[in-house]
């Protein structure tokens, strides 16, 4: 394809002073005007910066304003070619000096596309793919380390102490910084490239109406991480997409559920059927949809009726999928064909996306990171009472529940041999990564990531069901399907008479060890109601430091930075 624009970037910065030379200004302003040789202003050329500021379109005049912006250096973006094409020029923002940008731009091509086509289209959900492997999303600094037992009673974590120990507020680095990772994937990734479906004026194609669900998948996908981060996140959708009045979009815990299950309904609707585990498909769409309806039946949104919804979903999935033969063989390298992988993100070093996934957190003496230690609970869940293990230990260690050994290592790595370690406190999860005799580098790891599987699927119809009715021989049997891989002898199934309160508990402990360091025990204590208690026994019983919740610590606050850019947005209660 022939770009019809050149950017030959000619920058003129217009210093004017303030109003009050003395006085101290923190933010600033920008304005950039786009202008080609003739010096005919262009409109309707889309402006965005790095770090982001916000996304807008320019005038008639040619003109975009960005006011209340930080000092410092940014990268200007101008995208071209319903955004193809990007052009980027380094800008230096002063404190107390209106900065003034002309970007000049020649016309070549009197005759530009009207937008890119099926292949085009296909390339840029690819690169939205790879994104999802970003450090704030799902690689093995995102979402399972920043939010999914961090903050239980799974695990310890001096490197997110302030998350870990509810210590943090609206100033707090990782929550600007996820928050901003996740808009820039949905604002300008997702959105962007939706805005191009929505202008076709002929039906879609069959090929656009699948490229239309995948992105809709995606964007529930992280709309999902979103609410459950934030609680009240700022909703915007591609009929949003280049409108400078931030005051408009919607913010809110039902608006963003709301468009998370129209986006799931749509992509379930209008998906294939899987074929491959690392891209959405209708099983997919179908599964996260029901993991939804869960979610929101529990706390805070507490709509009772999405319980049945849930079971709708799990039992329209039932049969397609099974449970692995071997628990370990989920966190291998390569999941290719295991049944019971409904969707996963594919880190390969062979495209320059390899993870950190047993970079961050595993064995000492392997690990380049200390991240995440295992609390004595964490530990415990997998023996009997009378066989808790203490310090010191004596070894071996005998347990019927063969999960025990592939989440916690028991050891050290000296000169790559195995040390057995009899103070627990110096054990580590060890989920991921087991090949110890290859050396480990950041960011060099080919792992996939699960999002979706089929034990989830059976835990939560058992959940959901107890929630409706009580337990009874269909919840007992899903739990002990999963208990049945996990234990190598005959005790796997549950006792009988359990009471409703009961068989949560028992599934509660069941999904704390199926999923332990897989990014699930958080959501699950939230949606139950069980988070300040469980961290209430927690303090009671550890010598560590303390987790200090406070009733509206189940969600993070909304950024401060955000109130820069939107003054309109509203502050999470307690914050």
């Amino acid at each position: 394809m022939k770009p019809f624009f050149y950017l030959l970037f000619s920058l003129f910065f217009i210093a004017g002073c303030s109003k009050d030379d003395d006085k101290e200004v923190n933010t600033s302003s920008l304005k950039l005007i786009v202008i080609d040789k003739e010096g005919n202003f262009i409109p309707n050329v889309e402006i965005r910066t790095e770090p982001i500021t916000k996304t807008a379109l320019t005038d008639d005049m040619g003109e975009v304003f960005f006011n209340n912006i930080e000092p410092g250096d940014y990268v200007v973006i101008a995208s071209i070619i319903e955004g193809l094409v990007e052009y980027r020029k380094g800008v230096t923002i002063k404190s107390g000096i209106e900065n003034e940008v002309v970007f000049i731009i020649d016309l070549i091509d009197s005759n530009p596309p009207t937008g890119p086509g099926e292949a085009e289209i296909e390339g840029l959900i690819n690169d939205i793919y790879q994104q999802l492997k970003g450090r704030y999303v799902f690689d093995a600094s995102g979402y399972v380390s920043y939010w999914g037992d961090v903050g239980t009673d799974l695990v310890s974590s001096n490197f997110y102490s302030e998350l870990d120990r509810y210590s943090f507020d609206s100033g707090t680095p990782i929550i600007n910084y996820v928050w901003e990772s996740h808009y820039n994937l949905i604002a300008a990734g997702i959105n962007k490239v939706l805005i191009h479906l929505k202008d076709v004026e002929t039906d879609l194609s069959s090929m656009q109406l699948k490229q239309k669900a995948e992105l809709q998948f995606l964007r529930g996908l992280l709309y999902f991480n979103m609410v459950r981060l934030y609680g009240n996140p700022i909703v915007v959708t591609e009929d949003d997409y280049g409108q400078p009045d931030t005051s408009t979009y919607a913010q809110g815990m039902q608006e963003a559920y709301d468009l998370i299950i129209s986006d799931l309904q749509f992509a379930k609707s209008n998906l294939p059927s899987i074929s491959t585990s690392s891209r959405a498909s209708t099983e997919a769409a179908t599964a996260l949809l029901g993991k939804v309806y869960l979610q929101s039946a529990g706390f805070p949104m507490l709509v009772n009726e999405n319980y049945n919804k849930a079971i709708q979903q799990f039992e329209e999935i039932e049969g397609k999928f099974s449970l692995a033969e071997d628990y370990g063989a989920l966190f291998s390298s390569d999941l290719s064909g295991n049944p019971e992988v409904i969707f996963k993100i594919d880190f390969n070093t062979e495209n320059s996306q390899g993870g950190n996934y047993g970079v961050l957190w595993g064995p000492l003496g392997y690990a380049l990171y200390d991240f995440f230690q295992p609390t004595p609970k964490a530990i415990n869940g997998y023996f009997q009472a009378a066989n808790m293990v203490e310090t010191p230990v004596s070894f071996p260690i005998e347990t019927a529940d063969t999960r025990f050994y592939q989440n916690i290592a028991t050891f050290k790595v000296e000169s790559g041999q195995k040390t057995n370690l009899e103070d627990i406190t110096d054990w580590r999860p060890y989920k991921y990564k087991k090949d110890i005799a290859t050396p480990i580098e950041e960011n060099g790891g080919s792992f996939d990531f699960i999002i979706l599987r089929y034990a989830d699927v059976l835990l939560m119809k058992a959940e959901a069901i107890n929630a409706i009715s009580g337990p009874n021989s269909e919840t007992y049997s899903l739990v002990n399907e999963v208990r049945k891989r996990a234990y190598s002898d005959e005790m796997y199934p549950l006792p009988q008479g359990l009471s409703k309160q009961e068989f949560l508990e028992v599934i509660m402990e069941e999904r704390s060890k199926e999923f332990f360091m897989e990014g699930h025990r958080k959501d699950d204590l939230i949606r139950n109601q069980m988070l300040e208690e469980v961290l209430d026994d927690y303090n009671a019983q550890t010598g560590r430091s303390k987790k200090i919740f406070k009733s509206y610590n189940y969600i993070w606050p909304i950024p401060a930075k955000e109130f820069t850019f939107n003054p309109s947005v509203k502050q999470n209660p307690g914050y």
